[in-house]
């Protein structure tokens, strides 16, 4: 266990203490439920999804550290990698 908390610590670049971990909590699930409101591409929803998560990542392309960008992206991509998948690669 302690060599795949000293890797995440590797990888984000930070210590986890409690207070990173819950950092790391919140940006991914703003990663979340923002990848959800995209995953079927309805404008409406997408236009909704940016005016609410817009400050959000502004600060996170701002500050520019892997600690914030990479939970915002994986939570992004949970809802959005299998749809995007299929767009560019199925041409059905």
């Amino acid at each position: 266990m302690d060599v795949l908390l000293s890797i995440l610590e590797f990888i984000l670049g930070v210590e986890l203490t409690d207070g990173a971990v819950t950092w790391l909590v919140i940006i991914f699930f703003c990663g979340l439920c923002f990848g959800w409101l995209c995953k079927k591409g309805n404008i409406i929803l997408m236009v909704i999804g940016l005016s609410i998560f817009l400050p959000i990542i502004v600060v996170i392309m701002q500050a520019d550290i892997r600690f914030l960008t990479i939970p915002f992206v994986c939570g992004f991509l949970i809802h959005t990698a299998k749809p995007i998948y299929k767009k560019v690669w199925m041409n059905d």
